[in-house]
């Protein structure tokens, strides 16, 4: 496990997934049209000045016109609607297959007007509708377009190859997750692992089971939510290239039971109160298949806790910071709140919620904690939110707690950023 070996793993997996598009592939798949009567009604009345009797007019003749260019009408959407299907597979569900799902969507579209709906009473108004209207990715509980890189990216990244490589895969998904978040609050809304097992198969091949969920958007939404695509794949693109020239804070620790592992397990009997440890397991240079454990009798290896900076200054292991600070971070939040105008401490409920999740480090040392806290009711503080605050914002008071714990750790000054997933 080696920097140059997890570097080398991303630019031959990962830097290719944002590189390419992958809309030739995800047109293949099966589509679901969802046709939510009451907003596409909504739409007409208010974009194109329709009346409600010529909206529900238009909206029969919409559907009748799906029916007629071989879609399936697969079943009643929960909102008051219909839900049609194209698929390139031949079931007895779906005896009329097409090439390509989605260019049959669009196809359709395209000519809605000039098949559909130009010789009805309202045809007048309705002659740019095929223009403005888009077919939108993420309908029905589905992500959009990009999302599928990250998803894809997140297959490869827990694959057996980048265990191999020595890749931190959990670090790597939450900072994607967090990138998509901090562009989009809903669409970055995901479990990219749990969405990357329902899409993509072992290899990072699509399944063919797979269904892609659309909807009609209005031009000007859906050029917003294009735009936003296009920021979140710009950003995971360059985090990627980050880890790439700078991987130490995403390289896994592992292996053998070793010094670094015995650490851990020491710091966590210390400071949170495990069970004895067991004794290390030395391997021998001359032969790595013999392991010889620590006999009876002989001295074991010293229950105090370890040094946890090696000569070079770099700290021993990320895990064992880990343990350190989420063992006291509930005390020092309580300890912080109510200082400069931030939250106040009445319950403790905002303190006892707060959870490192991980701690990675850099070549050069500095760390990283990611963490996070009861969103309801406190997320309202942050700024950007109803109630934004500089003074109250939870994060900057995380951030203090975290750091001062860390330093009186270190006992001198401490590079170390903190993040909230």
């Amino acid at each position: 496990m080696s920097a140059d070996a997890l570097s080398n793993f991303l630019k031959r997996n990962i830097v290719k997934i944002f590189e390419n598009d992958l809309r030739d592939s995800l047109e293949g798949v099966t589509h679901r049209l969802t046709l939510n009567r009451a907003e596409l009604s909504t739409l007409l009345r208010g974009k194109l000045s329709l009346t409600k009797d010529e909206a529900d007019e238009a909206i029969t003749e919409i559907e009748g016109s799906l029916l007629k260019h071989r879609f399936i009408e697969n079943e009643s959407s929960n909102e008051g609607g219909s839900v049609w299907v194209a698929s390139s597979k031949k079931t007895k569900l779906n005896p009329r297959p097409v090439a390509n799902p989605y260019k049959s969507f669009y196809n359709w579209k395209k000519n809605l007007y000039k098949n559909t709906l130009k010789d009805l009473s309202s045809g007048s108004k309705l002659k740019d509708f095929g223009e403005n209207l888009h077919l939108g990715h993420g309908a029905a509980g589905g992500v959009a377009v990009v999302t599928h890189r990250s998803m894809k990216a997140t297959k490869k990244l827990m694959s057996k190859g980048a265990k191999k490589a020595g890749v931190n895969a959990e670090a790597m998904i939450t900072e994607m997750e967090a990138i998509s978040l901090e562009v989009d609050r809903i669409l970055g809304k995901i479990d990219l692992k749990l969405k990357a097992d329902d899409a993509f198969t072992a290899r990072s091949a699509l399944k063919k089971t797979y269904t892609l969920n659309i909807e009609l958007q209005w031009g000007k939404s859906n050029l917003s939510e294009g735009q936003k695509e296009k920021q979140i794949k710009n950003a995971i693109a360059s985090f990627v290239q980050t880890v790439i020239d700078n991987p130490g804070a995403y390289l896994e620790v592992g292996g053998s039971p070793s010094m670094l592992n015995w650490v851990d397990k020491a710091l966590d009997t210390a400071i949170i109160g495990k069970k004895k440890i067991k004794d290390q397991v030395k391997t021998t240079k001359a032969s790595h298949s013999i392991k010889s454990k620590i006999k009876k009798g002989k001295k074991p290896l010293p229950t105090t806790l370890p040094r946890i900076r090696d000569t070079r200054g770099r700290f021993t292991s990320p895990a064992a910071i880990q343990n350190i600070i989420q063992s006291q971070i509930t005390e020092k939040v309580k300890e912080n709140m109510g200082e400069g105008g931030s939250l106040v401490n009445r319950t403790g409920r905002f303190a006892e919620s707060v959870t490192i999740t991980n701690v990675t480090q850099t070549r050069q040392g500095s760390l990283t904690a990611f963490y996070n806290y009861m969103k309801y009711p406190y997320q309202t503080f942050e700024r950007g939110f109803k109630q934004g605050s500089t003074r109250r914002d939870p994060r900057l008071l995380i951030h203090k707690s975290i750091r001062e714990i860390a330093q009186k750790l270190v006992h001198r000054k401490l590079n170390i950023k903190s993040r909230r997933v």
